[in-house]
């Protein structure tokens, strides 16, 4: 996890962390000023590993994403491995303190923090790329307690909270399957990444033989269902008093319009959430007290 300047960065792909993650950098006004003379802008001053905050250090670990208190004393980060979130005090940033992790139901994907006392944690329940299902838990920061759980009907990826404090988007990914044969005479027949392992296996050269491709959209002639963003109503900051809704994404995307695979979620000062849809190169800009998709556009060939 890196931390600049207390903006959080965060990559889609899973780091395998057997060395340290880098905790905490930090700039100085006169470095930003250096920008335009083509000084250095940010140094890093403390790192830490993260197998440390595991009750096992042997355990194999994920640091994915990471998110911090409004005082940015404590980032909260999640860990997909071991299905759980983690929490490190930065009261004195050159020197981090981890400070223990917290099981939670499943895979977590993604984390915001609202305030400095609740942490919303998307978790992927899922059991297959068929039938999804997915939760956002509430954990209480201080106390290291689940406080709520709030069903998103589908398998989430990336969350983020409105700077108002008002709603939380999250990109409700509903992921394609990567090994699978989609189109053809071998449709929907199971392409191993690593060659056939059981009766009705095939190889990729069999699939593309047979018309058709691997691990492509759409494929929700396969009972893949489309993605969607959820916009979670935040009344107040008891959980109980939340409710979830669903906005619409398909029919917008150029390519396998009928199965939107949003990936990642920001949100601006207006309450409209841009959303990528990462697998159809499509960005969705979508409007959360309506829940209407108010624009749209192709981000690309790639």
């Amino acid at each position: 996890m890196n931390i600049i300047n207390g903006e959080k960065t965060m990559q889609s792909d899973k780091f395998r962390l057997g060395l340290a993650c880098a905790v905490l950098a930090l700039t100085s006004a006169p470095a930003l000023a250096d920008e335009h003379r083509g000084g250095s802008n940010f140094k890093r001053i403390a790192t830490l590993a993260n197998y440390i905050n595991n009750d096992d250090r042997g355990d194999e670990t994920v640091s994915e994403i990471v998110a911090a208190t409004k005082n940015g004393k404590t980032l909260v980060y999640t860990d997909s491995e071991l299905e759980e979130i983690g929490f490190v005090y930065i009261g004195k940033p050159s020197d981090p303190i981890p400070t223990g992790k917290l099981a939670v139901p499943g895979e977590p994907t993604s984390v915001a923090v609202l305030g400095n006392t609740l942490a919303l944690v998307a978790v992927n329940t899922s059991a297959s790329f068929t039938d999804t299902s997915g939760k956002l838990v509430v954990v209480h920061i201080n106390k290291r307690q689940i406080v709520g759980e709030l069903e998103l009907g589908g398998q989430p990826d990336s969350i983020a909270i409105s700077p108002d404090n008002r709603y939380a988007a999250v990109a409700i990914e509903n992921e394609r399957d990567e090994e699978i044969c989609v189109g053809g005479g071998e449709n929907g027949s199971p392409v191993p990444e690593d060659g056939p392992e059981a009766p009705g296996d095939i190889t990729e050269a069999q699939c593309e033989a047979a018309g058709g491709a691997v691990g492509v959209l759409p494929q929700t002639g396969l009972g893949n269902p489309p993605g969607f963003l959820a916009i979670v109503d935040l009344k107040g900051r008891n959980p109980k008093n939340w409710s979830v809704r669903e906005a619409d994404l398909t029919g917008i995307a150029g390519y396998a319009p009928e199965d939107p695979e949003p990936e990642f979620v920001d949100i601006d000062d207006y309450n409209q959430a841009v959303v990528s849809l990462q697998e159809n190169n499509h960005i969705a800009i979508v409007d959360l007290a309506s829940g209407m998709v108010v624009s749209d556009f192709s981000a690309g060939t790639v």
